[in-house]
């Protein structure tokens, strides 16, 4: 309100001087006393201290195996085991995690390293993939072929707030949402709660349904309720892994209700603390009316009494604490209907209860405040459920409904005047002793009612709260003679100032006494650029004396007034009376009010026009980062999008012909023109910019799709955006199409060893494909023990041709078959792709080749040594000196072939082909006079492929490769003619 004239100030203070000078001696022969109860909030949480990962030791024989493997938790909750590769006989492993004695889940996995080089292979388990069960002492074992070679316990717990929401469930506890949990099983989960002031609590959170974990409502908890803080939610090191936090306002959160019965206000908040002293303000309308008193809440809820309530059309409640508001709410008290008390359970109301569906339900009597459930209507007919009242009391029970509608229904004589609160609240909690109003006796039983003429019955009832008068203040045992002199003062001198105030406005120049008209200067401000507004604004008039209900009856006022201030500035006509004037200009509004006692000039402010806009991606995504640039009325404005991308601008409330573009680097700018400020857009959607990309994949510039392709990122939005498997590598080619444009790393490599790995960057630019090539290098060698291995070959094999009197092309034959196979592995170096397609080790292959070669080479000397092939070798020495080589040839695609089959199947290939080799020696000794030289080699073959077992696949392939390239040679002596002729000679 505006500063009163001079004469109307000094009114005021002849009224204060007359009203000290009476209260003056009386108040000398009063005591009064203020006792404020104190909150006391004290912390009584203890945070339980765990081991995260804790391990049970092996024994000797596992901790041998193990090597320097471990398990640990993924930054996600999942499971991450790491097995030395000396350890593990294939690549895959079983992995089998357990509680106490029951295995609970088996899962089959392959090491998600298995290109890199190290020492050890890394198998995850995905949080999701995890058993639904009690994970604290979780036991993991990892078998390779059979074999345990890893046997730990571990805490797999694990608790993500990161997206999480907060919010007070309906007993006034806090209840926090998970967005992922792993092995909780039903154990408790320990946070920290940090205010903004630095205040924490340590609580233990038990879960509730759908991943939601609930704190206590503890002492230590409440006391960042006076006044409510900010809060964040997040690990407190008890046990369970928790990542992540969650932010909540307290004050935000929480959802008031406020109930008028009669004289009796109910305010209910989560926020309220049991035994803590309020200050609560009630304001209404319909009449207009300040009172204040203080009051000491239950858990949950806090009750005042004030008599000028009943009937006022809107009641609102602010509930204050240490200077900081906790409660602000309103309501429009409901209907009074008279009721009557059919039943215990059951009242008759005189109409029909105009309340569907019951939502909430409150029961004053001369006890207290009491929340009901189960409560309904039909009709005229309201059942309480399993509540039982006698007809010897009055009662009043307000109700709402889901619809907002809200009633209070009368049952006999329901005045509660001395009412104090007890039980019945909303949040579980009883506190009978938090008697709140009009002096409830914590001594004495006297009772004062401060709210009418300030009677004080009895003995002073001490610490309850009273309701005072307008801007009622505390009375605590002021004798009755002493209150009632200085109310009548008071009163006296309020006359007094209303009628010397009234005579003095009479005097005033354009003043008008009596039923007349007041003008008032309106002058209108544009808020964005100063100075007057030059555009028509519409002015509301509206009486502050009002019309509608006071004291239960309807009282008319003036109508309100509309008019159109143009310029910035004007003058309105109105009839002697407060005025609230709202001045407004598409949807843009200020108010001022200009009471009586007010100079006749009101200056508003039309606001700047405060608009957004949300920039997205084709997904929905927000951009942050992005340039939104505004242009109107021949001015541009421009802004970046937050990390919701969101842009906000003020722009004039008259702005028009507006251009809006936004545009990004990475996306094609998008623009929009609109009329003015209504139709601004509230999101733009921009596509993104991209180029192609091609990638060639060759090893030693021979081209394959062995390679395996990667690109990444290492900028995070471009991270995001090309998430997922590269696609396919067809024939050497992978074509990625089109993706954002930036900057890639390019990556190629072979799942097998002696290739090294090949990488290049690229940068795709709009509208333009890249072609890339990745030439992988086979970086195999022959090693210096391999090739004194290889020269020993050849070495035993010329020394398979006798130095003695013997013919010796059957022995030439077969050495050049060793020779052959010698030559094979001096090709492996020169056959990068073949080993890249098959995905074969080439080392493993040639020391399997060797061996095996250097094997047959003694299985073919035992052969030819026999006393019959001497014998034949003897009787041949007279034929003419041939040397006959093999004309079949040793392939390695042969050998790949058999390394890509698995050893059942290569051995089924060894045994068809040795088979076929009998049978063909049965037929063919019906041809030839003597088969000793090619039948002494099968049975010296199948004895060493009966002796011989290979557990690592790829020797077994070398070896069934071997050995069949042998067999094939048996047969093909068949066909040389000049060996025949020694198969011929007639042995005496």
């Amino acid at each position: 309100m505006k500063p009163l004239r001079t004469r109307s100030v000094f009114a005021v203070l002849l009224a204060v001087l007359v009203v000290g000078a009476a209260a003056t001696p009386l108040a000398a022969a009063a005591t009064t006393q203020a006792t404020t109860p104190a909150a006391t909030h004290q912390s009584a949480t203890n945070a339980a201290t765990t081991t995260r990962g804790a391990v049970s030791p092996p024994d000797d024989a596992v901790t041998a195996a193990l090597a320097g493997s471990d398990a640990s938790q993924t930054d996600s909750g999942g499971l991450r085991v790491r097995i030395s590769r000396s350890a593990v006989a294939d690549r895959s492993v079983e992995i089998a995690v357990s509680a106490g004695s029951k295995r609970l889940q088996t899962y089959r996995k392959t090491p998600t390293n298995a290109n890199a080089n190290g020492t050890h292979y890394r198998y995850v388990v995905g949080a999701d993939a995890l058993p639904d069960a009690n994970l604290a002492e979780a036991t993991v074992v990892v078998r390779s072929n059979g074999t345990a070679v890893y046997n730990e316990t571990l805490d797999l717990r694990y608790v993500a707030l990161e997206g999480g929401s907060a919010a007070f469930d309906g007993k006034g506890r806090l209840t926090v949402g998970t967005t992922k949990q792993v092995g909780l099983g039903s154990a408790a989960v320990t946070l920290n709660v940090t205010s903004e002031s630095g205040t924490a609590v340590t609580a233990s959170a038990t879960q509730v349904d759908n991943g939601t974990l609930r704190l206590p409502r503890s002492d230590a908890f409440t006391a960042l309720l006076t006044p409510p803080r900010s809060v964040t939610a997040s690990d407190a090191d008890g046990g369970v892994t928790v990542t992540g936090s969650v932010t909540a306002d307290l004050g935000s959160l929480a959802a008031p209700t406020t109930t008028v019965a009669g004289s009796k206000i109910v305010v209910e908040s989560p926020l309220l603390v049991a035994d803590t002293q309020y200050t609560v303000a009630i304001r209404t309308a319909g009449p207009a009316g300040t009172y204040a008193v203080h009051a000491t809440a239950e858990t949950g809820r806090i009750v005042v009494t004030n008599e000028y309530v009943a009937g006022a059309d809107r009641v609102n409640a602010t509930v204050t604490v240490d200077g900081a508001t906790v409660v602000d709410d309103s309501t429009e008290p409901g209907e009074i209907i008279d009721a009557k008390l059919r039943s215990g359970t059951t009242l008759a109301a005189g109409q029909a209860v105009p309340v569907d569906s019951v939502t909430r339900a409150l029961l004053v009597t001369s006890d207290g405040v009491q929340t009901l459930t189960g409560v309904a209507v039909d009709g005229s007919t309201v059942s309480l459920g399993n509540v039982s009242l006698n007809g010897s009391s009055g009662y009043l029970l307000a109700l709402a409904g889901d619809s907002g509608a809200s009633v209070v229904l009368s049952v006999g004589n329901a005045s509660f005047d001395a009412l104090g609160s007890a039980g019945g609240s909303p949040f579980g909690a009883t506190n009978a002793a938090a008697a709140v109003q009009n002096g409830t006796a914590n001594g004495t039983a006297g009772t004062t009612n401060g709210t009418t003429n300030g009677t004080t019955n009895g003995t002073a009832g001490g610490g309850g709260a009273k309701a005072g008068g307008l801007l009622g203040g505390e009375t605590y045992g002021v004798p009755n003679l002493a209150f009632v002199v200085v109310l009548i003062l008071l009163l006296f001198a309020i006359v007094v100032l209303l009628v010397w105030d009234t005579f003095l406005r009479d005097e005033q120049p354009g003043g008008a006494g009596g039923g007349g008209s007041r003008t008032i200067q309106v002058d209108v401000r544009d808020g964005f650029a100063g100075g007057p507004f030059g555009a028509p604004v519409h002015l509301l008039a509206e009486s502050t004396s009002g019309g509608g209900r006071q004291g239960g009856r309807n009282v008319s006022g003036p109508q309100p007034r509309e008019f159109e201030i143009d310029g910035g500035s004007d003058t309105v006509d109105l009839p002697r009376e407060g005025w609230r004037l709202t001045a407004s200009y598409n949807g843009l509004k200020d108010t001022e009010t200009v009471e009586l006692v007010d100079p006749d000039r009101a200056e508003l402010t039309i606001p700047p026009a405060r608009k957004s806009m949300t920039v997205v991606d084709e997904t929905g995504d927000p951009i942050s980062g992005a340039t939104v640039e505004v242009s109107y009325d021949g001015s541009t404005v421009q802004e970046a999008t937050d990390a919701d991308g969101v842009a906000r601008f003020e722009l004039p409330p008259t702005a028009s012909n507006l251009a809006v573009r936004a545009s990004h680097d990475r996306f094609t700018e998008e623009s929009t023109e609109v009329d003015d400020l209504d139709a601004f857009p509230s999101e733009v959607r921009l596509i993104g910019k991209t180029g192609g990309l091609t990638v060639t994949t060759t090893v030693g510039g021979e081209r394959t799709g062995a390679v395996d392709v990667t690109l990444t990122a290492d900028e995070d939005w471009l991270a995001d955006h090309v998430q997922g498997a590269a696609p396919e590598n067809r024939d050497g080619t992978v074509d990625f199409g089109e993706l954002p444009v930036g900057r890639y790393r390019l990556t190629g490599s072979v799942d097998a060893s002696a290739f090294s790995e090949a990488a290049t960057t690229v940068q795709l630019t709009e509208d333009a494909t890249q072609r890339e090539t990745l030439d992988v290098d086979f970086d195999f060698r022959l090693s210096d023990r391999q090739r004194d291995e290889l020269a020993a070959l050849r070495d035993e094999a010329d020394d398979l041709v006798p130095s003695s009197q013997l013919d010796t092309a059957v022995h030439r034959y077969y050495a050049s078959v060793i020779h052959d196979l010698a030559d094979t592995v001096e090709e492996v170096p020169s056959r990068g792709v073949a080993f890249a397609d098959g995905g074969v080790d080439p080392d493993r292959s040639v020391d399997g080749m060797l061996s095996v070669g250097r094997g047959v080479v003694s299985v073919i000397d035992d052969a030819m040594n026999t006393k019959h092939n001497v014998d034949l070798f003897s009787a041949c020495a007279d034929l003419r000196d041939v040397s006959v080589t093999w004309s079949g040839a040793y392939r390695l695609d042969d050998f790949l072939s058999y390394a890509a089959m698995d050893r059942v199947d290569q051995r089924s290939d060894l045994k068809d082909r040795v088979d076929d080799l009998d049978e063909f020696l049965d037929d063919a000794r019906r041809d030839v006079t003597v088969i000793s030289p090619a039948q002494a080699l099968l049975d010296e073959l199948q004895q060493y492929v009966r002796e011989t077992r290979e557990a690592d696949a790829v020797k077994n392939a070398a070896f069934v490769f071997v050995v069949v390239g042998v067999a094939d040679a048996v047969e093909s002596l068949f066909d040389e003619p000049a060996l025949l002729d020694r198969l011929n000679r007639t042995v005496y």
